[in-house]
């Protein structure tokens, strides 16, 4: 998984033209940068400018919740990883340094990370490690990518109004 990440964000450096076409494809465009942007592991990639780009253009609401689902699916990534990494890192050994987050907060801990600019590759990992349900790890960060995205998109929507208003752009 991680030279899978590490090829996906060299493949984006290099080839920003074709990233740059997914504009012409609305909202399927914005799913798909935001599962390859969240699908990669430390790495950066664009997809949150991708779907700044496309704001200016879609409903950004709708476009968050597209792009919130695609980069929610790019997550698994990290939660496979952590699965996978199980067997080489012992789970009694995370369980004991996840006693900080009582299990009931694992979920929010999640929405947490998702939501903002925190990290959130490391609580992939970890939730795959202690095998935290998928379906409820799909919640949490669904929720929270909708969120972020969706503020992303609303953001730089009235930032580009706001820039062509100041600066007598056309629209």
């Amino acid at each position: 998984m991680v030279v899978f990440s590490v090829l996906v964000a060299v493949a984006l450096l290099l080839a920003q033209e074709p990233l740059e076409g997914l504009g012409d494809w609305g909202y399927a465009g914005a799913f798909v940068a935001m599962l390859v942007n969240n699908a990669t592991i430390v790495l950066p990639a664009a997809g949150q400018l991708i779907v700044a780009g496309l704001s200016a253009s879609l409903n950004p609401v709708l476009l968050g919740v597209v792009g919130g689902i695609g980069g929610t699916i790019g997550e698994l990534t990290g939660y496979v990883l952590g699965m996978t990494g199980r067997r080489i890192v012992s789970a009694e050994k995370v369980n004991r340094r996840l006693r900080l987050i009582p299990r009931r907060l694992f979920g929010p801990t999640l929405f947490l990370f998702a939501a903002t600019p925190l990290p959130f590759d490391v609580a992939g990992i970890v939730a795959g490690t202690v095998r935290f349900p998928v379906w409820w790890f799909l919640f949490w960060v669904g929720a929270g990518k909708i969120l972020n995205t969706i503020a992303i998109a609303v953001a730089a929507r009235y930032t580009i109004a706001w820039l062509q208003r100041v600066f007598g752009l056309a629209g």
